[in-house]
């Protein structure tokens, strides 16, 4: 207990946020390319809740990602996700070595908005076409 300190509040470990948790997949695949993959990953347990998984991040072998959900799915992850032959779910415990994040500059369409974890544009996720 410290001192003066009445209640304690989890943080996510990956990026501090009050209320949300910190989570970590692993693919067997060769590399990952991109983001995709999570969210697609994630859209078979949570459905349509999978797009508030953010600050989603690289591991530095492209093996996998880190990233944060609110606390609130954290039941729902752990009563429907099962781990399958290629894509293993745990709840980060220790940070591991991220792929370092740039700037994406060279890249239209996307922006380095970490809290959002992918494309920018204001529209979720997609961004859309702006002809």
């Amino acid at each position: 207990q410290l001192a003066g300190v009445e209640s304690f509040k989890e943080r996510s470990l990956l990026s501090s946020r009050d209320d949300f948790v910190a989570y970590r997949l692993d693919s067997c695949s060769e590399s990952i390319r991109g983001k995709g993959y999570l969210y697609g990953a994630l859209r078979r347990c949570l459905g349509e809740d999978a797009e508030r998984a953010t600050y989603v991040m690289f591991l530095k072998s492209r093996r996998g990602f880190c990233f944060d959900v609110p606390r609130e799915l954290v039941q729902t992850i752990k009563d429907k996700w099962e781990d399958g032959r290629w894509d293993t779910l745990q709840k980060l415990e220790k940070l591991p070595e991220l792929e370092e994040v740039t700037a994406n500059v060279d890249r239209p369409g996307y922006s380095d908005n970490r809290s959002r974890g992918g494309r920018g544009g204001g529209r979720g996720r997609g961004g859309g076409y702006r002809g």
